[in-house]
Formats: structure tokens, C-alpha cells, sequence
């Protein structure tokens, strides 16, 4: 003759995991445990490790911004497409952070004749391209968030919106753009990634030469 025992199911349910006990006379036996995470997401996460370190070789790079040396004139009121707005608080900076030395030679209004000089401080971040041009360091970037994933499994390409911030800035870099390492530089951008061996990630940027494999 077989018993019959009456047989009680609870259902609880505790940070996205429940928990299916079935409660006899005698025991309880737990049964399973089943989480209602995504296993995408879980390996959208695991792949988030490349995806980030393939998009920051398309933004790491050094950024370099024209600055003029010796003689000439600039409008204050009027930014140059070479150099960007020059004024007289931005000289009195860079030589306040010992990167250059200037004197006015006459001003009117917003108009200035100054001489520049580029100090061995400045030298530093600064490279000679023509007589009195140099081109300067200003920073570089890097991923701050990844934002959204687009992925298609079936193409093997997909869309990754992610955010960065300034990183490595120069002084130069502090003066001219009056930013510092951590800055936000863009809230939103995007890049194609494509699936390669089976990891997300952005393809090696075609202008750098690919890195050795330890």
C-alpha cells in the first residue's frame, strides 16, 4: 500500500533568486535554486573586459594643439583655426606653470603684439614644426562608461556607445583647455565592434601598429 503525504510547495523569492522548497512530513528538501539573471547580460559583463580595452586604443592617443612663438598679434575676441582663442590670462598662466615666457610689446583694446618663448619646461611637451610654431601636448582620453550595447549575434557586428574622460593632461593641456585628468570629454560616442574569437571588441585601429603578443 503506498502512503500519500501531503505535499506543501513555497515559493520565496530573494534578490532575483528563488528558492523552490517542498516540505514533507518527515525532511525538507531543497530542490533547486534558480536565478533570474540573463545569461546574455552575464556575458555581456565578462566581455566588457576587451570591449573597453579595444575602444581606449581609438582614444588614448596624445592630442596636439599649434602654438605660436616670437612675434605677433592676436585679437582676443577672435579664436584662430591653427591655435584656438589666445588671450593674455592664458599666456600669464603657461607662465605661471614655467612653460613660456612673454612680453607685450603693445596692445589696444582687445588687440595684443606680444613676443613668446618657449622655456625648457615648455620643451617638454612641445615640438618645434616650423620657425616660430611649435606643436604642443594637450591629453589624451580614455572609456569611462560603457553606455549601450547593440549586439547581432547572427552578423557577428554590432554598436557600442560608451562615454570618455580627459586623461594624461598635460600643463599645456590645463592652461589652453582649462581641463584636468577625469574631466568628462564626451558624454556619448560610439564605435562598431565586431565578434572575434568569440569576445566583443573593436578592431586594432588600421594607424597603430599592432602590439607583440607576450
Amino acid at each position: 500500500m503506498i502512503e500519500k503525504r501531503k505535499v506543501r510547495i513555497m515559493m520565496v523569492n530573494t534578490n532575483n533568486l528563488i528558492i523552490i522548497i517542498m516540505k514533507t512530513t518527515k525532511n525538507y528538501l531543497v530542490f533547486g535554486v534558480l536565478t533570474l539573471c540573463s545569461l546574455f547580460f552575464l556575458a555581456g559583463c565578462n566581455s566588457d573586459g576587451k570591449l573597453r580595452e579595444s575602444l581606449n586604443e581609438y582614444v588614448n592617443d596624445m592630442k596636439h594643439q599649434y602654438f605660436p612663438s616670437g612675434k605677433f598679434v592676436f585679437d582676443e575676441n577672435v579664436k584662430d583655426m591653427n591655435f584656438g582663442k589666445i588671450t593674455i590670462e592664458m599666456l600669464s598662466g603657461l607662465r605661471d606653470e614655467g612653460l613660456i615666457t612673454y612680453t607685450v610689446l603693445e596692445s589696444q583694446g582687445s588687440i595684443y603684439a606680444v613676443d613668446v618663448n618657449i622655456t625648457e619646461e615648455g620643451l617638454k611637451y612641445a615640438k618645434k614644426v616650423d620657425e616660430n610654431l611649435y606643436s604642443v601636448s594637450l591629453h589624451t582620453e580614455k572609456i569611462d562608461k560603457i553606455l549601450e550595447k547593440e549586439f547581432n549575434e547572427d552578423t557577428g557586428i554590432g554598436l557600442c556607445h560608451y562615454s570618455t574622460v580627459y586623461d594624461e593632461v598635460t600643463p599645456f593641456g590645463k592652461i589652453i583647455m582649462g581641463i584636468k585628468s577625469g574631466d568628462v570629454c564626451n558624454e556619448k560616442t560610439n564605435k562598431t565592434v565586431k565578434k572575434i574569437d568569440g569576445v566583443w571588441q573593436a578592431e586594432w585601429p588600421s594607424w597603430k601598429e599592432q602590439k607583440k603578443e607576450k
